[in-house]
């Protein structure tokens, strides 16, 4: 708790309660608690769920406008479908009765209900359009985080594999012993070839060692 005393001060938690701006308490582990996380608008187990409360899902609103529009063109055709029945049971009853005028009235009521309905839908799909055009930013915002990220990754995962590069140790002065084009890695190795190369980083040295009676092989001087 001593690493979150600064969240127990008072100056925090007015700064805190007058902040204009709604405030996410995630401080500490979801089993602390301090006066900040009493004061703040909400309170968040750990950090990365206060950002998902910040933060609202594009899916989900993407979602819930679908869900809405078929919501209201649902009840557009149940509507208009009633209404239409109406009109035929009108109908027959209107014999004694002017039915154009009776129609005329009904068509009226019917086009004036399908604009109200056409109103409030345009008004609903405009109220969340500043909202789907938020979560996209930050959607896009995200996805172009996560690609540098990955991109700086693969650039020290690249650095790292040129470091482990054999011909960059021979730009460091070092040479390799080849047999064969096989590395041999030790000097008990290199006993049992009598013909090696050897490669520097400005080209190759094919060499030969000495046999018991002190001659190179079968021929008569190495190639140094």
């Amino acid at each position: 708790m001593e690493d979150l005393w600064a969240f127990n001060e008072e100056i925090v938690a007015r700064a805190i309660y007058d902040c204009p701006i709604p405030v996410i308490s995630a401080v500490g582990h979801e089993t602390d608690f301090t006066i900040a996380d009493f004061v703040a608008d909400r309170r968040a187990a750990t950090p990365s769920n206060a950002a998902e409360m910040a933060v609202p899902d594009l899916r989900e609103i993407l979602a819930g406008l679908d869900g809405m529009r078929q919501h209201l063109q649902t009840a557009l055709s149940q509507h208009l479908q009633e209404t239409r029945l109406a009109l035929m049971t009108l109908e027959k009853r209107l014999a004694a009765c002017d039915p154009n005028q009776r129609l005329t009235a009904l068509e009226k009521r019917l086009g004036g209900a399908k604009m109200r309905l056409e109103h409030q839908m345009s008004q609903r799909i405009s109220a969340l359009t500043p909202r789907l055009g938020m979560a996209r930013i930050r959607l896009d915002g995200a996805a172009e985080q996560n690609l540098q990220r990955k991109t700086e990754r693969l650039h020290r995962q690249k650095l790292h594999l040129q470091a482990l590069n054999p011909e960059k140790v021979l730009e460091r002065g070092y040479a390799l012993v080849l047999d064969g084009g096989r590395v041999l890695p030790d000097r008990e190795a290199a006993r049992t070839h009598p013909q090696m190369t050897i490669r520097f980083r400005d080209g190759e040295m094919r060499v030969m060692q000495p046999n018991k009676e002190g001659a190179y092989g079968s021929e008569k001087e190495a190639d140094v």
